[in-house]
């Protein structure tokens, strides 16, 4: 696995399948938007390591976990634009535009 990270800091790990996965807790949740983000950077990354598919392991409060999926294409072509107070570029992509599902096991 590849670990790619942002400001020295991890935030996922690449696959050798070329499935990228990161962990999110619902403090990471785009209300405004109702989805999730992925920095631009990671995006740009993970297109030229060769990444097909994103997963987003969303751990919620209740100690359920729900799995959203998207492409790296999906999140550049149709995720919304958001930069916060760090000047980290994200693309925000609603829970409606990813398939998900709730995990009974691990990916």
């Amino acid at each position: 696995m590849i670990p790619i990270k942002v400001a020295f800091r991890t935030v996922g790990f690449l696959r050798e399948d070329r499935v990228f996965i990161s962990h999110r807790k619902e403090k990471h949740i785009f209300y405004k938007f109702k989805g999730l983000g992925v920095s631009t950077s990671v995006l740009m990354k993970l297109h030229r390591l060769g990444c097909h598919k994103i997963v987003l392991l969303l751990e919620r409060k209740d100690g359920t976990t729900k799995r959203y999926e998207a492409t790296p294409e999906d999140f550049l072509d149709k995720g919304t634009p958001y930069t916060n107070n760090e000047n980290d570029t994200q693309k925000i992509l609603s829970f409606k535009q990813m398939n998900q599902d709730y995990l009974t096991h691990w990916v």
